[in-house]
Formats: structure tokens, C-alpha cells, sequence
């Protein structure tokens, strides 16, 4: 079984990290990801002061106002648990429904936040359905 990664990257703070600008809302950035050490470091970049980066991850985003988490609460709990496949499970539910965006192979971003988890993929095997299906029942 594949390990949880509880990685967090802040959301777009509304404003470019180069030059400074706060973006509009409706307004195009563009997110990079750079791997500091065993960290990853969120840079949000205005159209004009973006380059794209060699060997990192970006996405491009539309800046609005967020609101509330709605059902993605559910994967901050399954966040703190030591089960990587309730949270590897849930991201995959919740980014078919349009809760959430992949934003490179492990990295997925809350869209009511704006907020970036990572999450490394975890099989499901047959004999954990069981255990999943009355889970999900208790939710």
C-alpha cells in the first residue's frame, strides 16, 4: 500500500509574487510549485511575469473569491488519518464531482479554497472494499 503525504500548500494569496500586483477578480495567474528540500514552495505569478519553468509544476488559475470548504471537509479528516486510502479514495470522488483540480501527479487543489494537497495514490484492493463501503455508510 502506498504512504500519505499530509503536504499542504497555501492557496493564491492574491497577488503577484514578482512584481507585486494584486490580482483582479476573473483575473488569469499562473501557480508554480518548486521543491525546497522536502518542501514544496507556491509561487503566484501575474500573465506578464510568468516563464514557463523547466522541470517544475504550474497550472494556470482564475482568481476569484473563495468561499467555504462545503464537502471537502470530509477530506480534511481523512487528511489526519494514518489510512492513506480513505484520502486517496476521496480525491479521486471528489475531483470527478468538480470539487477539486489535479495540479501535477500527486497535487490536487481545493477549488472553493484554493488551497493544494498532496496526495499520493493508493490502490484499492478487494478486500478493502468491504471495510470502505460500511465506512462510507457511517459518514
Amino acid at each position: 500500500m502506498g504512504s500519505l503525504t499530509k503536504r499542504r500548500i497555501p492557496p493564491v494569496l492574491g497577488k503577484c509574487t514578482h512584481c507585486e500586483q494584486k490580482f483582479e477578480m476573473g483575473s488569469i495567474y499562473h501557480s508554480v510549485l518548486r521543491q525546497e528540500g522536502e518542501s514544496w514552495k507556491r509561487e503566484d505569478v501575474c500573465s506578464r511575469c510568468f516563464k514557463p519553468p523547466e522541470d517544475q509544476i504550474f497550472w494556470k488559475g482564475l482568481f476569484k473569491k473563495r468561499e467555504g470548504k462545503a464537502p471537502t471537509n470530509l477530506l480534511d479528516e481523512f487528511l489526519e488519518t494514518e489510512e492513506p486510502i480513505w484520502s486517496s479514495f476521496l480525491a479521486e470522488v471528489l475531483l470527478r464531482k468538480g470539487y477539486l483540480k489535479k495540479r501535477g501527479r500527486h497535487f490536487f487543489e481545493i477549488i472553493s479554497t484554493g488551497e493544494v494537497v498532496e496526495i499520493d495514490p493508493t490502490p484499492l484492493s478487494l478486500e478493502e472494499l468491504p471495510h470502505l463501503h460500511e465506512r462510507l455508510r457511517t459518514l
